[in-house]
């Protein structure tokens, strides 16, 4: 004699209790996943939005650092004590700089006034670039990471202290990284070939 199994004694109710017990492991288990991408999204949302503050306060103080320093260099309209400094300076400067310059170009010449001028003329634009972001910003960021290092350079070359060059060339490294890090550049994903 062979024992009937539940199952063969009464299929419907066992099946109904097998789909009600099913059903509830499938809600809890929907319920754990929905929870863990509303906690994921929040998560790169929370990442994203921190990463652009960061950037953006970033960009805002090295583009009036920048800014200000440039247009010291370009006039004395601003501070004039400070902008006799930085034309005294560019007398010590600028034999070091053109010498630099005309190991890439020997025929390139210019006053102390004039190199000033293009340095203040570039901080300026480098600064204001910074504040619109994407492609530019990233380049002015650059070109600023540039200017600041030729800067600990010559500051080097004549023995004067490089601690204001050094912390700003510091920031500008710093923002370049959490631009970088927060979606200043895009990944693009290889498009998959069809068969």
């Amino acid at each position: 004699f062979k024992q009937k199994t539940a199952y063969e004694i009464c299929a419907c109710l066992v099946g109904s209790e097998m789909c009600i017990r099913d059903r509830y492991q499938r809600r809890v288990r929907d319920h754990s996943n929905l929870f863990i991408f509303v906690c994921c999204v929040f998560s790169k949302l929370f990442k994203i939005m921190i990463g652009s503050i960061l950037r953006w306060i970033l960009s805002l103080v090295i583009a009036a650092v920048f800014i200000f320093a440039g247009l010291n260099k370009l006039t004395d309209a601003i501070d004039v004590e400070l902008h006799a400094r930085m034309v005294a300076g560019s007398l010590a400067w600028h034999p070091l700089i053109l010498s630099q310059l005309q190991r890439i170009s020997p025929e390139l010449t210019c006053s102390a006034g004039e190199l000033l001028l293009f340095i203040g003329a570039s901080e300026v634009a480098g600064g204001a670039a910074l504040l619109f972001g994407g492609f530019l910003g990233t380049l002015a960021n650059f070109g600023l990471m540039v200017v600041m290092g030729a800067a600990i350079f010559v500051h080097t070359e004549l023995g004067e202290p490089i601690q204001n060059p050094s912390v700003i060339l510091g920031l500008l490294v710093l923002l370049f990284i959490v631009s970088m890090s927060s979606g200043g550049s895009k990944k693009r994903h290889p498009k998959k070939k069809r068969a």
